[in-house]
């Protein structure tokens, strides 16, 4: 079939994922576990930087705080490779390249506060676009917006 042009597929993503790792990984313990409920601040904030034409690195990083009890931070990157020239370029690296590495960032949080004497934290699935939409890089989690899982009904493999 020579002289047809080859079909764009329009359900391929002009992002292509390269790499994932994680930056930083940390736990700091303060003190030991309150007798009364504590709430957990967290901070959420990502970058975006261009190596060379096509090629970014996309950071998100969250912070986790139980005050007087421990600090838990991680951070982790992607490497990916955007065609300059498509018209949804931003979007996909602001919004897309963020919202892929979350989960991430959820199970990790979630193995690293895994350990004796430490609630399980178990980030809820969030909403990435709409809080770049909005531009929160900060907030508070409220008691049940945040679960922690139940040392007594978890099980582990």
């Amino acid at each position: 079939m020579s002289g047809t042009a080859p079909v764009e597929n329009p359900a391929l993503s002009v992002l292509k994922l390269n790499q994932v790792l994680f930056d930083e990984v940390s736990f700091v313990r303060h003190g030991f576990p309150s007798a009364e409920e504590q709430k957990l601040d967290m901070q959420i904030g990502y970058e975006l930087m261009k190596a060379e034409d096509g090629k970014y690195r996309v950071v998100l990083r969250v912070m986790v705080e139980r005050e007087e009890e421990y600090t838990a931070k991680i951070s982790v990157s992607a490497f990916v490779e955007i065609d300059e020239k498509s018209e949804w370029k931003d979007t996909v690296l602001e919004k897309n390249a963020v919202a892929i590495l979350f989960p991430y960032i959820r199970s990790e949080l979630t193995l690293l506060t895994a350990q004796p004497g430490v609630k399980p934290v178990l980030l809820p699935a969030l909403n990435i676009n709409a809080l770049l939409d909005h531009k929160i890089t900060q907030m508070e989690l409220e008691s049940g917006s945040v679960k922690e899982a139940n040392p007594e009904t978890s099980s582990t493999l």
